[in-house]
């Protein structure tokens, strides 16, 4: 895995999710190649807009939107691969930090298991796997945890579209 840190404005380089739905706060991890891999992140302190009714007096971060970050992480994994793939790891680091493309796609198919449920405060950690291309779909593994003990995992599917610069 080689260590590749990106901030919160280099994400947004690669996606085009802004806050309140910017799920990833920072990636410190990614391994190219056919089983590629993403390791991310995301502190929730209890303030974010969603707990004001889910559920006031009993905050529970939402199972769509643990989906909705291994998405994004699926999402930042296939930007990565395809800049690898395209300029190697020295240009990797050099093209994270200038202006790149966007990472477009759908997500066709979410089949996560949800074992406990995440209050804030919490460190969500996401780990995210390129399982395999499928007449045009994509499949990638993911596992969230928060301190080391497994919150949800399952896969997504998704439809990607083309890298676009803005």
């Amino acid at each position: 895995m080689l260590k590749l840190e990106l901030d919160k404005p280099a994400i947004q380089r690669l996606i085009p999710h802004r806050d309140p739905m910017l799920l990833v706060a920072g990636v410190d991890g990614f391994a190219p190649g056919r089983s590629a891999r993403l390791r991310a992140w995301l502190a929730i302190d209890g303030s974010e807009p969603v707990f004001a009714g889910h559920f006031p007096g009993a905050p529970i971060w939402p199972g769509a939107y643990l989906i909705e970050g291994v998405a994004q992480c699926a999402a930042l994994l296939l930007a990565l691969q395809s800049i690898h793939a395209s300029v190697g790891e020295a240009g990797l680091r050099s093209f994270t930090a200038s202006p790149g493309p966007i990472a477009s796609g759908l997500l066709a198919r979410a089949a996560l298991d949800f074992h406990h449920p995440v209050r804030p405060p919490a460190q969500l950690r996401y780990e995210v796997q390129l399982l395999g291309e499928f007449g045009g779909l994509i499949k990638i593994a993911g596992h969230v945890s928060v301190e080391g003990k497994t919150v949800a995992e399952g896969s997504v599917t998704v439809v990607p579209g083309p890298l676009e610069r803005p």
